[in-house]
């Protein structure tokens, strides 16, 4: 399924949603969302593997949370694991690539085992 083809979807506050990626166990504040929340970042670190997050909000009044780019260099384990973590807290939270297609966690396992 293309994320964009969505229409019913939980709106989440960025404030709620940094919290959560905050409480991950190894995750540190790297920008507050100060001038805004699109400069918020956040960075997981193990070793010399990271995932690090940002913000996007959606236009709509409240300023919803739109997602969060990922940049990370890490195991697919380490990827599922903070995206288990936010699950586990948020209803309706996906993980899309880049093309919008949305992945669970068996469909993202076979696309990135190729």
């Amino acid at each position: 399924m293309n994320s964009q083809d969505l229409q019913d979807m939980e709106a989440h506050s960025p404030a709620a949603i940094a919290e959560s990626f905050l409480s991950f166990p190894g995750v540190r504040l790297l920008q507050p969302p100060t001038p805004s929340w699109w400069k918020w970042r956040a960075r997981w670190e193990s070793g010399s593997a990271f995932i690090e997050v940002g913000m996007t909000l959606f236009e709509d009044e409240a300023q919803s949370w739109g997602g969060s780019a990922i940049t990370a260099d890490c195991s697919l384990d380490d990827i599922e694991a903070l995206w288990s973590h936010l699950q586990a807290r948020h209803r309706g939270v996906w993980l899309h690539d880049p093309d919008c297609i949305i992945h669970t966690h068996d469909s993202l396992r076979h696309t990135t085992a190729g």
